[in-house]
């Protein structure tokens, strides 16, 4: 399944006008170049400020996206996080129809129930080191 995520860079009114020189790249946890170079989906917001939207993350890709001027394709402008943690939920809610999601978040934990509301089908947890099935399975 393929995920949207949408990101804004900063960059200031130095790099005003460079949206067709922006690029992207994805990083795996490793720091190594992912996939090919993304060089569609900027929007110029104004005064070197861009909005990026990609729509083609795979849902269990977690590293981070870099953003350069190829001009400067060495010269990292702005970097942001992938984790798919952060958007579970999401991801849980279009894999299975549910009716019942209980969110803790002070314990970490998400459990997914049956249609019946009562049937645990399963629960993650969440911590600092990514997230972990701790009952079930999603297929």
């Amino acid at each position: 399944m393929k995920i949207t995520r949408t990101y804004t860079l900063n960059l200031g009114a130095a790099y005003a006008g460079i949206e067709s020189d922006l690029r992207a790249r994805l990083i795996d946890i490793d720091g190594n170049n992912y996939g090919a170079e993304i060089s569609a989906d900027f929007t110029a917001i104004g005064n070197g400020t861009y909005m990026f939207r990609y729509d083609n993350f795979d849902d269990d890709f977690e590293g981070a996206i870099k953003f350069y001027d190829t001009d400067e394709p060495t010269e990292i402008l702005a970097v942001g996080a992938i984790n798919p943690s952060e958007y579970a939920h999401t991801l849980l809610a279009q894999k299975i129809n549910l009716n019942k999601t209980i969110v803790d978040r002070e314990a970490g934990l998400i459990t997914i129930y049956d249609t019946d509301g009562v049937t645990e089908l399963f629960t993650m947890t969440i911590e600092d080191d990514g997230t972990k099935m701790t009952k079930g399975k999603m297929t």
